[in-house]
This record gives structure tokens, sequence and C-alpha cells, in this order.
């Protein structure tokens, strides 16, 4: 529904899940994700569809789809629509003929929490170095996201340009189990490459969360330039996930 705000009209919806299952619904999304405030205001609407249609020809569809159903007109302002085809791998700046680089493997993750939320501490190797990233969450919300961000910092410091952003971290139901899905963008030179990654809950979710993470980016990373003449940084000694 559409709701009149200091003389504005913004778009509210009541269910977002609800609302995302009208736009996965149709032809070209592959996947989407609303970001809305407390009271339903839609943010942000990102969206990750296949390269046989135009961008625009999708946003017309959403938005005359959120029209008819819920009587919502969409600020296009507030709409991301990524496009997911082969060549894009081929777009991202590479080492032609160069072999694939090792995987990266976890060495460390730590947690510690303070009276305003807490910060996360992540470690990766690829032979004798090793990478960290840190990421900072508040009170009012658990690690998950933070882990993923923490983690692709330490992604980011054994690749020579581009950077992650992480656009969701979800649990949803996957038959009898839990699964978790990390949702990411590799952004470089203006290109955006979408990265979806997923683990299975264990009992250790925090662990959990960073495997779904490097799901998403590890073979990906593997075909990028290895970051030369840089300092690496290594994240302090500690236990794993607290």
């Amino acid at each position: 529904m559409a709701e009149n705000r200091d003389d504005k009209q913004v778009a509210v919806v009541t269910d977002p899940r609800d609302a995302e299952k009208d736009i996965n619904s149709l032809r070209g999304v592959l996947s989407s994700r609303l970001v809305t405030s407390r009271t339903g205001e839609i943010l942000e609407m990102h969206v990750v569809a296949s390269a046989d249609r135009h961008p625009k020809q999708i946003l017309r569809d959403i938005e005359s789809t959120f029209l008819a159903k819920r009587g919502i007109k969409i600020d296009r302002r507030k709409v991301s629509i990524a496009q997911l085809r082969e060549e894009s791998r081929q777009e991202v700046p590479s080492n032609p003929g160069a072999v694939s680089q090792p995987r990266l493997r976890f060495v460390r993750l730590t947690t510690t929490h303070t009276p305003d939320g807490g910060e996360v501490h992540v470690t990766l190797g690829r032979g004798n170095l090793q990478g960290f990233g840190e990421a900072q969450f508040p009170l009012s919300s658990g690690p998950d996201r933070a882990i993923a961000e923490a983690t692709v910092r330490a992604v980011e410091r054994f690749i020579r340009a581009g950077r992650f952003d992480v656009i969701s971290v979800e649990n949803r139901a996957v038959g009898r189990h839990q699964g978790l899905f990390v949702h990411l963008e590799f952004l470089t030179r203006g290109q955006s490459v979408p990265l979806l990654g997923s683990a299975l809950v264990q009992r250790e979710v925090q662990i959990t969360t960073l495997n779904a993470t490097m799901d998403a980016v590890n073979r990906f990373v593997g075909s990028l330039p290895p970051a030369d003449g840089v300092e690496w940084v290594v994240g302090p000694e500690g236990s794993t996930a607290s």
C-alpha cells in the first residue's frame, strides 16, 4: 500500500517476503531482496536477473505488479538490478594464461562483545600468507552480517583490485534442514558481479555464516589476479568463534 508522509507518498509493504515472491515470479528474475524500515517502507530493492531481458523491461514488470496487486508506486531510485550472465566473469580483470590461485582457507574467527554490540575478526590464509578482516555489529542485531563483512574484507587482502558488498544474509528452510544464504556483489571498474553462497546451518552458526560466505567467493577469487607488493595484515591470536 501507499502512505502519505510529510506530503510525500511512500511505498509500504506489510510482508516483504511475500512481495519478494511476487518479484521472483517475474520472467527473467532469479532472486530478490527488499530492505524495509520498521514501518514497512521500502528503502532498497535488490534484484538479480538473467541477461535475456533488458533491465528496463524487468523494472516495468515490477512496477506494474506492485501497482496492480498492492496499489504501490515504486521509486525507481531504490531499485538495483544486477544481471547474471556467462560473460560477467570474463569482463572482470583477469590474468590471461595464469593458473587459478589456490583456494583460501579458514584460519580463525573471533567475536568480541561490548556494551554497544560487538566486533568480529576473521583471518584467512593462502600458502604462507594470512589476510585479516574485521567488522562491527550493533547491540540490536546479531553478528551474522558482520561475520560476512569481516570475511570479505579478509578476502580483499588477497586480490589486486575490486571490493565485495554484502547484500543479504538469510536463514531459510531447506527441506527438513535450515540453510544460510549469503548474497554478495563484486564491484570493480564500474562492473558488478552477483555471487551467492550457501551452507547448512551447523551447531556453530557463526562458522556456518563464514562457510556460506566462502562458498560464494572462493572459486571466483581463484580466477582473479592476486595482490602483490602489499603489506599483509595478520589478525590477533585467539580462539575460534565465541
